[in-house]
């Protein structure tokens, strides 16, 4: 062996050495920083190594199954994301963040039922821990239990009144789900007033005004896509049947014509049967 190879075979030795020698804590330092700055999957990866170094030197390391669970979770490995949440839980049955974040997944993958039991035993472990609200309205939307969902959508709400997952989610249920078109109206203003170019947003506005029979309003909304989006035929669909329901009816075919020309189908069949002129 020459004097080269050897002093690199000795400084490989020693590198792992020193390496294997770092505490738990060093290593779950290192993850962190790691998983702070990984923008790539072979980053994250790199962070979850690091996490696993330090669960070898110590298994009951908290922090240290929550940080790869959750780069486990920007690989999309929610298997092993749900595994290190609840080997979490095991070490630390008080931890509310647990169980909501093992709970989210869950959510994810329609598992309902095991779902509710975690965002409910995070509010019982703390209740001030308001972003279970959103997701327990899910899922209770998910199994028709409206009355329990709106409750947790309202809740939701009155926490968090401008955020935008939170407005978007409720006025959903408001207009898909239970008809309350005066609550919808309210929630998407709140979100137009954060987000103004966005044409779908003033076509579900707009909807709400149309099925509560505010008509004008809702044809300025519907006026409003078509000069955020005016390749889009819906927003003239739309408008059409607002013009048709106030019986401007040369309005409401020049409308769905111009809708159908755009590539918007179901206008066809009112242009056959009111528009033929």
């Amino acid at each position: 062996m020459s004097c080269v190879t050897l002093v690199l075979s000795t400084f490989f030795i020693l590198t792992s050495c020193i390496a294997y020698s770092q505490t738990a804590e060093w290593w779950l330092e290192k993850a962190e920083e790691q998983a702070q700055k990984a923008d790539k999957p072979n980053l994250v990866q790199a962070a979850i190594k690091l996490y696993d170094n330090a669960l070898e030197r110590n298994p009951l390391l908290l922090k240290a199954y929550i940080g790869r669970a959750r780069a486990k979770l920007r690989l999309r490995d929610k298997e092993g994301a749900l595994l290190d949440f609840s080997q979490a839980i095991k070490i630390n049955p008080s931890f509310a963040e647990a169980y909501l974040e093992r709970g989210l997944i869950k959510l994810s993958l329609l598992q309902y039922k095991e779902a509710a039991a975690d965002f409910t035993q995070a509010l019982q472990l703390q209740p001030t821990l308001y972003d279970t609200y959103l997701p327990l309205a899910q899922v209770y939307e998910a199994e028709g239990n409206f009355a329990l969902a709106n409750s947790f959508y309202q809740k939701a709400y009155e926490h968090f009144p401008k955020k935008l997952d939170v407005l978007d989610k409720y006025a959903n249920f408001t207009q898909n789900k239970i008809k309350d078109h005066a609550k919808t109206i309210e929630l998407m203003n709140q979100l137009i007033a954060q987000v103004k170019d966005e044409p779908s947003f003033y076509i579900r506005r707009g909807t709400a005004y149309h099925a509560a029979q505010i008509l004008d309003k809702a044809i300025a909304d519907y006026t409003q896509v078509t000069k955020l989006f005016p390749t889009d035929g819906t927003a003239f669909y739309y408008r059409g049947l607002a013009f048709s329901n106030q019986g401007k009816f040369d309005l409401a075919c020049a409308d769905m014509k111009k809708a159908f020309e755009l590539g918007f189908e179901p206008a066809k069949t009112l242009l056959d049967k009111h528009c033929t002129k």
